[in-house]
């Protein structure tokens, strides 16, 4: 193996305004060796003086490390962390070293070893050497999917005690900026109960949002958090108004005259939305129609539906019989859930089948071959976790439906001409000369206006890949009875 020395000599000398694109990657590849070797050492030097640090009461490794490089606190502790994520998991410090991973593979080890019990820390640890061979064989992101997995398996043998505790940690926190003057709040839920919030917000945003933008919404990447927090707003006062609409002497006593002809009718209309409400945060709720303590001059009240649609990709298997070594589970806010969750949510849902096919095209929606607008967006978010141009982390439900043969172009709006699209893109390929060509697997080739291509491959290849199978033994061969 090339020692690092002659590594870090071959880039002193490297002429990096005359490489070619392999050139490029090969520096890559080599400044890549020198990091993970550098980050090999500086955990070796965390674990000297933690054990120093040890015997002198008054003395604090992190903020020594932080003093010594010139880095935060912040950065330091987690220094200490992947320390202690390469002691659990010696097999990746050696493939860090020769640079086989990056310290970002460390850092989701760290991430995972913080949720375990220290009782489950040895069993996670004794597959040590499975851990490296998938860190080596997987991007960072794909490798975290992973260590999802493994530690929901771990969590799943102990009956989910894990979400309980999550449960009675959930808190908020609020204060005032001191420069911007804004409202700061900071809220930490469990994931099951952090999902449902988070849709539920999405899917109000898009109902408030979907048609008609505020004007003091900015524009740009700032725009889809500005509307959720509108949306949050909504939520949480459980009504949205209709200014247009002013009450008169005229249609309030048409209004009573209906109310009391159909009293039994609105009831019942009213306890309908006022679970749907309260089933988002309890508290008292302004049925429709009903006066309000204390009323806006000009404005009609409604009870805001807040009732939401959750893409949740899993195998058949998973859901029925619990994880294994290569179960697939996404859902719209990548939050982990224990599989109890989602077979509560399969028993209080309506349920719309979606059959991926092994590129992770939908064959089969539940629906007709005809699909709704709505049906096409849901079958576009079960194929596609992102954006659909190569490299782009811009998730799915904030991406536009693209027409591939453009509508102005004649081309329909069916499910095998549409992929979802970010803004950005969207103005890529609409104004800055992008052509895209879809394959029948959904594979894209991208023309740029250079005349250069780019290929990607079906939705399959987007999300994290299964881990390779565990190679099994040769069988020994029988054993020679003495004569």
């Amino acid at each position: 193996m090339v020692g690092v020395v002659e590594v870090v000599g071959r880039l002193e000398v490297l002429d990096v305004g005359s490489l070619s694109r392999e050139g490029v990657r090969d520096a890559f590849a080599d400044a890549a060796r020198v990091q993970g070797w550098l980050d090999v050492k500086r955990a070796c030097l965390t674990r000297r003086l933690n054990t120093i640090a040890e015997g002198v009461p008054s003395m604090f490794a992190d903020a020594e490390i932080a003093s010594a490089s010139r880095s935060s606190r912040r950065d330091a502790g987690r220094a200490s962390r992947r320390a202690k994520a390469l002691d659990d998991v010696p097999e990746l410090e050696v493939v860090l070293a020769a640079g086989g991973v990056s310290v970002e593979h460390v850092d989701a080890v760290a991430r995972a070893r913080k949720r375990l019990q220290p009782a489950q820390r040895g069993v996670f640890a004794s597959g040590g050497e499975r851990l490296a061979e998938i860190a080596a064989a997987s991007s960072p992101e794909e490798f975290e999917a992973h260590l999802n997995v493994v530690v929901a398996r771990l969590d799943e043998r102990e009956g989910g005690q894990r979400l309980a505790r999550q449960k009675r940690a959930i808190r908020l926190r609020s204060w005032t900026d001191r420069d911007s003057g804004m409202v700061i709040v900071r809220a930490e839920f469990d994931p099951e109960s952090g999902m449902v919030l988070l849709s539920r917000v999405d899917a109000v945003a898009d109902r408030l949002f979907h048609n008609t933008v505020p004007d003091d919404c900015p524009s740009g990447d700032a725009k889809q958090d500005h509307l959720r927090a509108a949306a949050l707003l909504q939520l949480v006062q459980r009504r949205h108004t209709h200014p247009s609409q002013t009450p008169t002497a005229a249609t309030t006593a048409a209004a009573e005259s209906e109310d009391d002809a159909a009293s039994d009718a609105a009831d019942a209309a009213d306890a309908a939305d006022a679970a749907d409400v309260a089933d988002a945060g309890g508290g008292d709720v302004v049925p429709a129609g009903r006066p309000d303590p204390d009323p806006d001059p000009g404005a009609e009240l409604t009870v805001l539906d807040n009732r939401c649609e959750m893409i949740i990709v899993i195998d058949w298997q998973t859901l029925l019989d619990g994880l294994h070594e290569h179960s697939i589970i996404t859902n719209p806010h990548h939050i982990e859930l224990p599989i109890e969750s989602y077979r509560r949510m399969a028993c209080n849902a309506a349920l719309i089948p979606a059959v991926l096919d092994s590129n992770g095209v939908v064959m089969d929606l539940g629906r007709s071959a005809r699909l709704a607008t709505t049906h096409q967006r849901r079958a576009l978010l079960a194929m596609y976790d992102t954006c659909a141009i190569p490299g782009c982390t811009v998730n799915a439900r904030h991406c536009e439906p693209h027409h591939i043969l453009w509508w102005q172009h004649f081309g329909h709006t069916d499910l095998d001409n549409l992929i979802p699209i970010c803004s950005k893109h969207h103005h890529n390929i609409h104004e800055g000369g992008w052509h895209l060509l879809m394959h029948p697997d959904r594979g894209l080739t991208i023309t740029y206006p250079n005349t250069t291509t780019q290929h990607s491959g079906p939705p399959a290849t987007q999300r994290p890949p299964r881990p390779p199978p565990r190679q099994q033994p040769p069988p020994s061969p029988p054993r020679q009875r003495a004569a």
